[in-house]
């Protein structure tokens, strides 16, 4: 989603806050994970 409400232009994604078996995926990966998954996706981007 783009906010253009603010003074930069910028984008925010979510993802699924559970895994397939029901547990919250802040348990279920390492925060060290998340973070290269966000600078993946700042990359893709």
């Amino acid at each position: 989603m783009v906010h253009l409400d603010e003074t930069a232009i910028h984008a925010n994604f979510t993802m699924r806050s559970y895994n397939d078996d029901g547990e919250p995926i802040s348990n279920a990966t390492r925060r060290g994970d998340m973070a290269a998954l966000q600078d993946l996706a700042a990359e893709v981007m």
